[in-house]
């Protein structure tokens, strides 16, 4: 799983103590998941907590995460800190499924959207949603609001660029085409490139590709880089990413 947690509430958890790895999800819920309670005997976690530590689950039912120590913790006493990333690869197939379905026309996307409430999802059919109280009435068809389409609004680009204004068409516009410049094109003094991507599979000569791209795409908008040799640097994505 790679996600770290917290437990603050559980009973001997000294404070500020550094956050633990999931290693995996247990298949069954606290409840029903067992372990050696040491003394020979088989103890549920829920049991665990209501018997040993004082502490009765109000969800019982939810499962446990499984930490790099082995031991088991309901689900409902750990905390997600913020500002972590997950890197974790979408399969080949599904990755392909998900250009496919974004490249769609919007009647096509919206054809598969509605195919799927009926047969794929099966929302009316599924325990989990309805253990939550959700229905989803798929008979009545999708919900018709009122929209309207804004007009776009008229883009100024700075001296030297071929088409001095620009008015967008159904969202987007080639700046390319134009040869566009800003109208207060900003110097960068100084900057960095910090990469979470471990150094095998962002080499340095990918870096070098990307900072000489960045830099020219800079300039042609009439952006000054003064520095076009930047500090690059590969760190922990797992690390204090907010320090």
């Amino acid at each position: 799983m790679g996600v770290k947690i917290t437990t603050p509430h559980t009973a001997g958890t000294r404070p500020n103590a550094p956050p633990r790895i999931i290693k995996k999800l247990s298949a069954a819920g606290a409840n029903e998941t067992r372990f050696d309670s040491g003394d020979g005997r088989m103890m549920t976690v829920a049991d665990y907590f209501r018997l040993k530590a004082n502490r009765p689950l109000r969800y019982p039912g939810l499962i446990c995460v499984e930490v790099g120590s082995g031991a088991l913790l309901p689900l409902e006493m750990c905390i997600v800190p913020p500002g972590q990333i997950m890197k974790k690869q979408l399969p080949a197939d599904k990755t392909k499924d998900m250009v496919e379905f974004s490249t769609m026309r919007p009647a096509d996307r919206f054809k598969s959207i509605a195919n799927g409430l009926n047969t794929v999802l099966a929302y009316g059919q599924s325990e989990y949603v309805r253990n939550f109280g959700i229905s989803v009435d798929t008979a009545a068809g999708p919900l018709p609001i009122e929209a309207r389409v804004l007009p776009a609004p008229l883009l100024q680009y700075g001296r030297g660029s071929k088409q001095p204004t620009i008015r967008p068409q159904n969202g987007s516009w080639n700046m390319q085409v134009t040869f566009a410049q800003s109208t207060k094109p900003q110097t960068i003094e100084r900057w960095l490139v910090v990469s979470y991507e471990s150094q095998r599979r962002f080499t340095p000569a990918a870096a070098k590709e990307m900072v000489e791209g960045l830099v020219s795409a800079c300039k042609a908008v009439g952006m000054i880089v003064r520095d076009e040799d930047p500090l690059v640097k590969w760190e922990n994505p797992h690390g204090h990413i907010a320090d």
